[in-house]
């Protein structure tokens, strides 16, 4: 079983959550792992920024990671789309 990432107890900024990540979260992951951030504004420091090609790039590379039935399951189910 792979171990958890600490759990901080209180709020949050920027640095503190740059820090969990680096300390915390990247040593329990493992390759092919998927991480994915919200829009909060502490999930924007400087250290995860990237351009909006570049994202829509990485985008493009995950979805390749599903099979099309479980993107078409997750759409269905989710009540975005009738499939």
């Amino acid at each position: 079983m792979k171990s958890c990432a600490p759990i901080i107890d209180g709020p949050i900024n920027g640095e503190l959550f740059t820090l969990y990540v680096q300390k915390g979260l990247v040593p329990t992951l493992a390759k092919g792992d998927i991480v994915i951030l919200d829009t909060l504004g502490n999930h924007k420091g400087q250290a995860v920024r990237r351009t909006v090609e570049a994202t829509w790039r990485k985008a493009g590379e995950l979805l390749d990671a599903f099979p099309p039935a479980e993107c078409a399951d997750y759409l269905r189910i989710s009540g975005y789309a009738s499939v």
